[in-house]
């Protein structure tokens, strides 16, 4: 397949038209799915905020007529939009549990290239279904990523697979699967884990160890699979905040990576030096040039730019480990406490919580303050109670110390104290 051929493809719907509204079989969920419309899917995160893309391609999957897959789709979509609505109730867990049901039974027949992008949304949705609930003995929400890895790897994706609608859920996807890099990498917990997955899913968890969990279910995850076989299918100009997905990608494993597989002449700090580079010119950040690449992202967006400067952060603590914050930190923090102060909300975790760790005078920790009240006073996005209350963990872990407490320590100490994988998507 040509170039040319190839755009025409990516911009032809994988889901024929028309939809199916015969698949509503009530007015709650005719009414849910219009709620998850104009509401709910709101709140399905990737880097930019709203996913108008997403919403269209779940809501045209879920009522696609004469897609095998769709009920599963649908009752999927239904639940997070009832649990999203009305918090998590009965008619949302039978919604969750329907989908599974239908999802494993499909899975059984084998998942081919066709259904492949029912399967991924269906996943994906209750990815989002557990991260939303924040259950505090829920740690579903990550088997799900390692599910749709499982899927994506046994598919064998080519391009002449990779419609509009796969771009972006690929997208969807790779933005979750890569801060949930981050959070094993810092999460350490010592408790054995429940099985809390549905029997009809097909996957049994006793209680296993960290090690266990991460060596067992969630190998795709920390696989080089991440990136090598997803985001390279993802059409940069139709979406051009995947350069930051790759960007956080690429910082990510550079801290992961054994020493020995490291390109030959370059150490740590050169790395890491390199990365900082390509966070300072990462195209996407350019503002109204970047305008006519992609509606996707109106001028110079705030959002992103706190996932900039977040990475900016990061890179910066792991290059200088001197004690205190360097004229470079103190400048990139300040600049970040103007964009909290210029945000309605944000609901994106990670840069919450690199830039608001960073907060250490009482004027920079109200100003990280008023935009969590802000956020949470928006209403219809998640709970950003628990994000809170790590940031004030890593706030008194630097109050309390009479010394410097090494950054990786500090991460990890705090991660690991939640009873859950954090998930800062």
């Amino acid at each position: 397949m040509n170039h040319n051929s190839f755009l025409t493809a990516c911009a032809l719907p994988v889901v024929p038209k028309p939809l199916s509204w015969s698949s509503i079989k009530s007015a709650t969920d005719y009414n849910l799915v219009q709620y998850f419309e104009s509401i709910a899917s709101k709140s399905l995160t990737t880097v930019k905020e709203g996913a108008p893309d997403l919403r269209d391609v779940l809501i045209r999957i879920a009522l696609s007529n004469g897609a095998p897959l769709s009920t599963a789709v649908l009752q999927s979509l239904l639940a997070f939009s009832s649990l999203h609505r009305h918090g998590l109730q009965s008619h949302a867990a039978r919604l969750k549990l329907s989908a599974i049901s239908a999802l494993a039974a499909s899975a059984r027949t084998g998942v081919g290239v066709h259904q492949v992008i029912s399967h991924v949304a269906t996943l994906m949705l209750l990815c989002c279904f557990e991260i939303q609930q924040a259950s505090e003995a829920s740690t579903q929400w990550l088997f799900y990523i390692s599910g749709v890895k499982n899927v994506l790897r046994a598919a064998h994706l080519g391009p002449v697979q990779n419609t509009s609608d796969m771009a972006a859920l690929l997208y969807w996807v790779s933005y979750h699967d890569v801060l949930a890099k981050f959070s094993l990498y810092y999460w350490r917990h010592r408790h054995p884990l429940q099985n809390t997955l549905h029997d009809d899913f097909a996957i049994q968890v006793p209680q296993i160890s960290f090690g266990e969990l991460v060596k067992v279910c969630l190998k795709p995850i920390l696989s080089r699979y991440n990136f090598a076989h997803i985001q390279y299918q993802v059409p940069k100009y139709r979406f051009p905040c995947m350069g930051m997905v790759k960007l956080m990608s690429d910082v990510f494993n550079m801290v992961l990576e054994p020493l020995e597989a490291r390109p030959h002449g370059l150490d740590h700090q050169n790395l890491l030096t390199i990365l900082e580079w390509k966070i300072r010119q990462d195209p996407a950040l350019e503002g109204p040039k970047a305008q006519s690449a992609c509606q996707e992202l109106p001028g110079h967006d705030l959002t992103l730019e706190t996932f900039q400067l977040s990475l900016l952060v990061y890179v910066e603590r792991l290059v200088d480990r001197t004690p205190g914050q360097s004229a470079k930190m103190r400048s990139i923090i300040e600049k970040a406490m103007a964009v909290f102060s210029q945000l309605e909300s944000l609901d994106r975790q990670f840069p919450l919580l690199i830039l608001g760790c960073e907060a250490r005078s009482d004027r920079h920790r109200m100003v990280v303050l008023d935009l969590i009240a802000r956020t949470e006073n928006r209403g219809g996005v998640r709970s950003p109670q628990g994000i809170k209350s790590l940031i004030q963990s890593l706030w008194a872990q630097d109050d309390l110390s009479e010394q410097e407490i090494p950054y990786m320590d500090k991460i990890h100490a705090v991660l690991s104290s939640s009873a859950i994988l954090p998930a800062l998507v």
